[in-house]
């Protein structure tokens, strides 16, 4: 028997002899990447972006605010009128019951007259009467004399 040998070849050796259209004439490029093309698209990409995001912040926040302030408005009228009508009967005098005498005031004057007899109520309590200090004074008078008397014994 014959034995046969193949030899490995390396992939370039692979290749069609006659047509060399796939081999350049290095195996690397010559020319550098022009960084200035690429830094001046990143800025103009940069500022491109940054531009539409802050004109979409500006539009959105815009809507937001017509939005609110078309809500506000329906209400606000709404609001005005219930508070005109509110401070017309807190801030109005006016007879009520003629017949049992009750009339209403403003509640700034009511609070007023109120805060004023609570004021004299309470100084009153404060104060004895000229009989209750009478009845305090003979109370204190009773205590010393039995203090008295009980230091006596004690000598």
């Amino acid at each position: 028997m014959t034995e046969t040998t193949e030899t490995v070849k390396t992939p370039m050796q692979n290749l069609p002899e006659e047509p060399k259209m796939f081999m350049a004439e290095s195996d690397y490029e010559k020319e550098d990447v022009n960084a200035r093309v690429i830094i001046i698209m990143f800025i103009i990409g940069s500022i491109t972006i940054g531009t539409i995001m802050f004109l979409l912040s500006e539009y959105f926040t815009a809507r937001k605010e017509a939005q609110i302030q078309a809500a506000n408005a329906v209400v606000s009228s709404t609001y005005r009128d219930m508070r005109a009508r509110e401070e017309e009967r807190l801030n109005a005098y006016k007879l009520v019951n003629e017949k049992d005498g009750i009339y209403q005031i403003p509640i700034g004057e009511a609070m007023k007259l109120l805060a004023a007899e609570d004021y004299q109520r309470r100084l009153k309590e404060s104060q004895p009467s000229s009989g209750e200090a009478k009845a305090a004074n003979a109370k204190t008078a009773k205590d010393k004399t039995v203090k008295d008397q009980t230091a006596k014994n004690k000598n």
